[in-house]
């Protein structure tokens, strides 16, 4: 039985664990870049954990953490923290020699300035869309659907609360399709656009985004009563 809980200081290894081994397309890390794992735990999670764990909420197969789902209500203050603290403290760590850089991280960016030039850029930053979300789960437990139910109506109702509308996500797929995906959290796509990723194959990257207020109006009644039976504790 999955059960949910609220984000605590003692999940914070195991996010930044889930993390790690679901980096890319659900596979380790490892796979796809040559750097320190903490490097990525800590641009990818270390907000989310330290400055609005509020917003963060973790999935447990009895005591192992399998999953999380991480909500950003403010993206301004997301970046200012990110400028300000997040990422100097990696170029410290990674100038001093404590975290690694391998070959993998320059042909990504080479690519990534590649796909710019030759697909339009990228809009990370939809106007209007304030807000974001972030789910991870480890791949036996991807199609928990009546957890992912239980945690975005506890998610949502968060960002409502402080006044947020518009919440953007996003992916970076392999599979056709993959807005179909989001539908269960009320996205629609906003961008599709190539991309090339480490090993030299096509991937997408999706914009998506949710109007919460319209989703809220809209979400199945069944939904509403199958969840409200398994609230977070």
């Amino acid at each position: 039985m999955i059960t949910v809980r609220r984000y605590s200081p003692e999940y914070r290894d195991g996010v930044r664990r889930v993390c790690i081994e679901t980096a890319y397309f659900g596979e380790h890390l490892n796979k796809w870049l040559d750097i320190h794992p903490d490097l990525f735990a800590d641009f990818f999670t270390r907000y989310y954990t330290d400055f609005e764990p509020e917003g963060l909420q973790v999935a447990l197969n009895g005591n192992i953490l399998v999953g999380y789902m991480a909500l950003c209500s403010n993206l301004e203050r997301q970046k200012r923290i990110m400028k300000q603290v997040i990422v100097p403290d990696i170029m410290l760590k990674i100038i001093t020699g404590r975290y690694s850089l391998g070959r993998k991280v320059f042909v990504v960016a080479l690519r990534m300035i590649t796909d710019h030039l030759r697909y339009g850029p990228l809009n990370l930053e939809p106007a209007g869309y304030n807000a974001d979300i972030h789910i991870n789960f480890l791949p036996d437990y991807i199609a928990q659907y009546r957890v992912w139910g239980e945690m975005v109506i506890n998610g949502y109702d968060y960002l409502i609360k402080r006044g947020v509308r518009y919440i953007k996500g996003v992916l970076l797929q392999r599979w056709e399709n993959p807005e179909d995906k989001m539908n269960l959290l009320g996205f629609k796509p906003l961008q599709i656009r190539e991309t090339t990723i480490v090993n030299g194959s096509k991937a997408q990257f999706l914009i998506t985004g949710c109007d919460l207020w319209e989703w809220r109006e809209k979400l199945p009644r069944a939904i509403r009563i199958f969840t409200r039976r398994d609230k977070m504790k």
